[in-house]
């Protein structure tokens, strides 16, 4: 199962290329009479795909997809509710925590959830969360791989604990 968030990162590859496409397109609209400019509007046009290819990766992607910094057991017990969920022998939930112990309809509660890794495992965790309102009505979930798609659980190095902070809007 695939959360239907976490396509967007297969369009990485093809955003290069696009743009050459793109560049084509736009160069074909430009006819200048002297060639010495043509050559600087094409030479400043690669240069500034490649500055805003590298910065858009650097700047936007690199944080977006890095692994997030393990914590100590002594952190998650201070911080969190204790809770011993196993999924399956390679993973388990450890501790979660609320921002919050009230909301209204439209709000947003950021769920802590601190997950444990017991050794490697080549199947992702998959994870919902349900938050119940009067009478067991669901009125908040979210069907996610930890890290909301950005850290699943194959990239996990044994023995370390992970905290992801996931979004639930009511």
């Amino acid at each position: 199962v695939t959360p239907p968030r976490t396509l967007g990162r297969f369009w990485l590859p093809a955003i290069m290329p696009s743009a050459g496409l793109m560049f084509c397109g736009v160069r074909g609209l430009y006819r200048p009479q002297q060639a010495r400019l043509h050559k600087w509007f094409v030479g400043e046009a690669y240069v500034l795909m490649i500055a805003l290819t590298l910065g858009s990766l650097i700047a936007v992607s690199a944080p977006a997809y890095a692994a997030p910094a393990p914590v100590s057991l002594d952190e998650v017990r201070r911080q969190t509710r204790p809770v011993d969920i196993r999924f399956g022998d390679a993973t388990r939930l450890i501790g979660y925590a609320f921002d919050r112990d009230r909301l209204n309809a439209g709000e947003e509660l950021h769920v802590t959830l601190c997950w444990q890794t017991l050794k490697p495992t080549s199947t992702d965790v998959y994870f919902f969360l349900h938050l119940l309102g009067a009478n067991n009505a669901i009125v908040a979930r979210r069907e996610s791989l930890p890290g909301l798609g950005h850290f699943p659980s194959t990239q996990w190095v044994s023995d370390r604990i992970y905290c992801d902070n996931v979004p639930l809007r009511v």
